[in-house]
C-alpha cells in the first residue's frame, strides 16, 4: 500500500477534496493490512488465542500507523502552502512597489469646460470620481485630508484620461474608484457597494462591473 498508493497520492496531491476518497482507501488498507499482519503473529508466532478483546487492542495499537501518515501528509502539504504562500506574498509586495514607483509621483490634470475649475493632482490620491449630470464630482485626498470638487466634464471623458492607469476600476456607470483605497465590497439583497478606507463615502457597484472589482481587490 505504501508504494501502490503513497507515491501516487504524492503525484497528484493538488488538493485534499480531490482525493478524499484515495485518501480514505489508502488509510483504511493501511489498518486492515496492519492489523491482519499483527494478529496473524500473536497467533502463529505468539501462540496465543485470538480473542475479541486482543483483537480490539490490536486494532487501537496500528490506529497509530494511518494517524502518523496522515499527520505527515498534512505537515508537508502545509509546508508546500507555505511556500506558495510566501512566493505571493513576494509577488504581491513587488507589484506595491512597482505600484508606488509608478504612481506616487505622478501627477493628472482633470480637465473642466470652466478651466478655473481644472485640477491638477497626484494619481495616487484620486479617491474616486462620480458622475453628476453634467458634473463629475472628484474625491481626492489633500495633506491626508478627504476632499471633494465639481469639475464640468463627463465621466466618460475623465475614464478616458485614466485609462493608462490600471489603479483605477469602474464599478457602476456613474463611478470610478481608486483600488488602492477600496476597504470591502459589501452586499444586501441584490445590490453591491463598496466602503473606503478611512473614508465615510460608499461606491456603488453594479451587476456589469461585479466580477471586474472582485477581480482587483
Amino acid at each position: 500500500t505504501q508504494i501502490l498508493f503513497q507515491n501516487h497520492l504524492i503525484h497528484i496531491q493538488s488538493s485534499d477534496d480531490d482525493n478524499s476518497l484515495l485518501n480514505s482507501v489508502y488509510y483504511f488498507l493501511q489498518l486492515t493490512l496492519t492489523s491482519i499482519a499483527f494478529i496473524f503473529y500473536i497467533r502463529f508466532v505468539g501462540h496465543t488465542s485470538i480473542t475479541f478483546n486482543i483483537v480490539a487492542r490490536v486494532i487501537i495499537i496500528c490506529l497509530s500507523i494511518p494517524i502518523t501518515i496522515h499527520l505527515k501528509n498534512k505537515i508537508n502539504s502545509l509546508h508546500e502552502r507555505n511556500k506558495n504562500l510566501n512566493h505571493e506574498t513576494r509577488m504581491m509586495q513587488e507589484k506595491i512597489k512597482l505600484f508606488t514607483e509608478n504612481y506616487a509621483t505622478r501627477f493628472i490634470d482633470l480637465t473642466s469646460d470652466n478651466e478655473n475649475d481644472n485640477i491638477r493632482i497626484l494619481v495616487s490620491e484620486v479617491v474616486y470620481i462620480k458622475s453628476a449630470d453634467n458634473y463629475v464630482e472628484v474625491g481626492y485626498m489633500e495633506d491626508k485630508e478627504f476632499k471633494k470638487r465639481m469639475i464640468r466634464n463627463t465621466l466618460k471623458n475623465i475614464e478616458k484620461q485614466l485609462k493608462e492607469f490600471n489603479n483605477f476600476v469602474r464599478t457602476h456607470r456613474s463611478s470610478i474608484v481608486n483600488i488602492q483605497y477600496i476597504k470591502k465590497l459589501n452586499k444586501n439583497f441584490n445590490s453591491y457597494w463598496l466602503t473606503l478606507e478611512n473614508i465615510e463615502e460608499t461606491i456603488p457597484v453594479s451587476r456589469q462591473y461585479l466580477l471586474a472589482v472582485r477581480e482587483v481587490i
